[in-house]
This record gives C-alpha cells, structure tokens and sequence, in this order.
C-alpha cells in the first residue's frame, strides 16, 4: 500500500528564520532542514540574443539561443525572420 508522504517544510530564508513549530510538518523548518544541504538560487534576466534563425522542418530555431517557433509560414533569409515577406524583430 502506498503511504502519502506529508509535504516538506519551506525552506526559505524567512522560514528558517522563524522556525515556528507546523502540525502538517510536524517540526520547525529550521529543525527539519538543519543537516540537509540547501541551495537558494536567484533568477536573472536572460542575456538577451542576437539571434541568427535557421529553417527547421516545422518552423525556425535561433542557432546561438536555440528558441525557435512552429509554424509554415515563417521565413528566414540571412538569419533573420520573416513573416510574409515582413522582417520580425525580436
């Protein structure tokens, strides 16, 4: 028989900080995650590309950032991408 596992405490910084008691964890978040290792990671903007395009057999996929879009009616000419015959910034 499978056992429902409870959910984890949050392990943030405010939350390690308090360390208030939780019924649904049953401890403190700093008790709990005290002897694991936790890794707090911040997001950053993306650096943003200058995309070269290349045709793909659905659609289009930048060679350097490898972000593409589906669809037939995308066109590239000289790494650039057009939509009927009209040049699309991004």
């Amino acid at each position: 028989m499978d056992k429902i596992l409870p959910p984890l405490p949050p392990s943030d910084a405010d939350s390690l900080a308090r360390n208030k008691f939780d019924p649904q964890f049953q401890v403190g978040a700093r008790d709990f995650w005290k002897h694991n290792h936790t890794e707090h990671i911040t997001l950053k903007e993306p650096k943003k590309c200058e995309h070269y395009f290349t045709s793909t057999t659905d659609g289009v996929a930048c060679k350097k950032c490898r972000m593409g879009w589906v669809g037939k009616e995308l066109e590239v000419r000289d790494g650039n991408l057009y939509i009927q015959n009209k040049r699309i910034e991004i």
